[in-house]
């Protein structure tokens, strides 16, 4: 099992409740076939965001929080979906909702539909 966190790129929703909302919306562009590419904002979040957590792959250290990558494949279009392990959430969700705010964008943790 992994603790999930979703990023996008627009306005910060009112509330948990629009946020959930909006969450829904990006998942069912998961589903499609063929997701757009990222955009240049996610694809500068992934790249910040790797350089404080490195990718499950590119780190030996076994305290990383990540369960998988993260990767490009976690991002589509405006919206990345991130999975760490439970203890890596609890050591840097925190830091993930740091540098999506750095790039003005949305954090949400799906688990407990709340902001981040």
């Amino acid at each position: 099992m992994s603790y999930d966190v979703a990023v996008w790129a627009g306005p910060r929703p009112a509330d948990d409740e629009a946020a959930a909302e909006q969450f829904e919306l990006f998942v069912e562009v998961l589903d499609d076939d063929e997701p757009p590419a990222p955009s240049s904002a996610m694809v500068a979040f992934l790249e910040d965001l790797l350089s404080v957590l490195p990718a499950l792959d590119e780190s030996e250290d076994p305290r990383s929080p990540w369960a998988t990558g993260p990767e490009p494949g976690d991002v589509s279009g405006d919206f990345a979906y991130l999975t760490m392990t439970y203890p890596g959430a609890e050591a840097a969700l925190d830091t993930v909702a740091a540098v999506a705010r750095r790039h003005g964008l949305v954090c949400f943790d799906p688990q407990d539909e709340r902001l981040l």
